[in-house]
Formats: structure tokens, sequence, C-alpha cells
């Protein structure tokens, strides 16, 4: 009975991870959306522009405020289901600095070190700031530019300290394109990819480096 039992919380957690959660936060008049990964969502049309990054997160992140946790060999499911629901807090972040909207795209969790899980994360979002004349997207006459988001990379990083690492890359990005702006050129961010891999100094800690494609006239 207790493999039966098993049997069925597996099937309705792989249910709850084909679930599409909308929902709206009044940030700057803004709007954003998690998709399950692999869904082709209309609301997708328009956000062009991208955020890539994985993090480290202990499972307990997953949980609902006071949900016990489940049998830890279901610990995999659950991180997988609710991996987008956990990246609508790095929505809000993108929304607060450099989006109008924003929805998560892709989500992916696998276990890590200790109680933790990696997950790996694609935003689609689309600019808030007014980035001036552009040609189309299509015109081979905008030029791309690759932008590195930190003078070097950053080293022995917890994982703790991801998230604030994150806006300190969103800012850069921001300023790039202030900064082209005032040199005459249009600019809008097109995407940002936030790299990790692991210290070679101290076990838990990580490396991390940012890069944004821009796109200017």
């Amino acid at each position: 009975m207790g493999l039966i039992r098993i049997g069925f919380a597996i099937v309705a957690l792989l249910a709850i991870a084909v679930v599409v959660t909308a929902f709206t936060l009044n940030s700057r008049n803004s709007e954003t959306t998690d998709v399950a990964d692999g869904l082709s969502d209309p609301r997708l049309a328009g956000l062009t522009h991208s955020v890539r990054y994985t993090d480290i997160v202990p499972f307990e992140a997953f949980l609902n405020a006071g949900e016990e946790p489940p049998e830890r060999t279901l610990w995999p499911v659950y991180a997988e289901a609710r991996a987008a629901v956990y990246a609508q807090e790095e929505c809000q972040r993108l929304l607060d600095i450099l989006a109008a909207s924003c929805v998560v795209a892709e989500s992916d969790a696998s276990p890590a070190r200790d109680d933790h899980f990696q997950i790996a994360i694609r935003l689609a979002f689309a600019p808030a700031d007014d980035m001036g004349d552009l040609p189309d997207r299509a015109d081979l006459s905008a030029e791309t530019q690759i932008v590195e988001l930190s003078d070097e990379v950053r080293t022995n990083v917890s994982p703790e300290d991801f998230g604030a690492l994150r806006a300190n890359y969103y800012r850069a990005a921001l300023q790039a394109c202030d900064s082209a702006r005032a040199n005459g050129s249009a600019c809008l961010v097109d995407q940002i990819v936030i790299e990790q891999s692991d210290s070679f100094n101290e076990e838990g800690r990580y490396n991390v480096s940012g890069r944004a494609l821009v796109l200017t006239d």
C-alpha cells in the first residue's frame, strides 16, 4: 500500500509540473507571468529579450510557508514542479530594475550538493525604459555589442549572494545603454547571461560572471 500511495503522489506532482500559473505583480505598472517549461503561450509575444541564469537553492525554498517537506525521494519532483514559481522572485527583481513585463519562460531543477538544487532559468522580458529610436531587429544596420557586466569574474561567491549580484549585473547592463544614449546612440538591452562555476578555493562557493548583448544603431 505504501508503494501505491507513493505512486499516486508522483503522478499528482507530475501533473502540477505542467500547470501554468499566472498572476500580476504591481511593480512599475508591470506584469509578470510564469509559464511552465516547454509550453507555448501567447503572452510571450513581444517578449523577445531574455535573461539566463542558474542558481543554487535549498529544497525548503520550494515549499510554501508552513508546508511540511515530502518524503526525500519526492524532492526532485517537487523542485522541478516549483522551480518556475520560485523564479517569480527574479522576475520581480528584473521588473524593479529594467523590465516592463517579465515571464518565466523556461525552468529546470536538478539535485546539487547536500539538500540544495540547481535551477536553470530563462526569463523573457520587455524593457521598461525608452531606449530611443532603434532599427528593426531584422535590419542588418542594427549592431550588436557584447558588454561585460563586471571588470572581472567574481570569485568565492556564496549562493546567498547570487540575487544581489544579479541585480548589480542588471544595473550594469542598463548603465551600458545609458552611456550609449549619452553618446547619441539608441540602445536596447537584448540578452543577459549570468554564468557560474564551482570555486576551486572553497566548497559551496562559486565563480560568477555576467555579460549582456545590447543592440545599438
